[in-house]
C-alpha cells in the first residue's frame, strides 16, 4: 500500500472505533493526518470530516496551509487558529 493508503486505513479505524463507542460527544482530534494525501484524497477527506462536524467537534492540527484552502474551496465551515 501507499504511504496515504495506509492513513486512509489509519483514519477509517480511528472513525470505526468512535462509531462503537457509540458516543456522539466524543470531540476527534487529529494531528496532521493528511500529510501523505494527494489533492483528491484530501479534498474526499475533508468533505467527510465538514459531515462528521455537524455531530461532534473536529480539532485538527497542522502546519499546511493546504487543508485551510481546500475548506475554503468546498465552503466547509470551521474556525482557524494560528500559532505564532
Amino acid at each position: 500500500f501507499s504511504a496515504g493508503t495506509v492513513d486512509q486505513i489509519y483514519i477509517a479505524m480511528r472513525l470505526g472505533i468512535l462509531k462503537t463507542l457509540k458516543k456522539d460527544a466524543y470531540p476527534l482530534f487529529m494531528d496532521d493526518p493528511f500529510v501523505q494525501f494527494d489533492k483528491e484524497r484530501l479534498k474526499e477527506a475533508l468533505k467527510m470530516l465538514d459531515k462528521l462536524s455537524k455531530d461532534r467537534q473536529i480539532l485538527l492540527f497542522t502546519c499546511h496551509e493546504r487543508e485551510a484552502s481546500t475548506l475554503d474551496t468546498l465552503k466547509a465551515s470551521y474556525k482557524l487558529h494560528t500559532l505564532t
